[in-house]
């Protein structure tokens, strides 16, 4: 088994990738609690960038997530076998940031970087999906 450490910047914009939640994964469970622990994360680390006093940029340790890659054609089919409830709740703050703007430019940014698979080996363009 070969580790690897990227940002989930770069496991969330890779355009040839579809994320699978496979049957043995437990429903998605995080409540109330979680989710506000997850996002004072996300905005402390906002804040941090934003500080002029900070040169270097801060990094955040997500949490673990294990990916088993797949080849489904030209395309990777991605199984996550750990971090669905991080790797899920990271994409539904994406929708929520892509609903909240304004501009259409950003929201299409967003939608297709981040929430889409524009790669022509997929029928299906969800990236997070459920398998059954």
């Amino acid at each position: 088994m070969k580790t690897e450490s990227h940002s989930i910047n770069d496991v969330l914009s890779k355009n040839a990738t579809s994320f699978f939640i496979p049957p043995f994964q437990r429903a998605y469970a995080w409540g109330r609690p979680e989710i506000e622990r997850y996002f004072s994360d996300i905005s402390r680390i906002i804040e941090s960038e934003l500080d002029s006093k900070q040169h270097d940029k801060l990094e955040h340790f997500f949490g673990t997530v294990v990916i088993k890659e797949e080849k489904a054609g030209f395309a990777n089919k991605s199984v996550i076998v750990d971090g669905q409830q991080r790797l899920t709740t990271t994409l539904i703050f994406l929708i929520a940031l892509r609903d909240s703007e304004t501009d259409p430019i950003k929201q299409d940014f967003i939608t297709q970087n981040y929430l889409t698979n524009n790669s022509s080996s997929f029928q299906d363009k969800i990236k997070l999906k459920q398998v059954t």
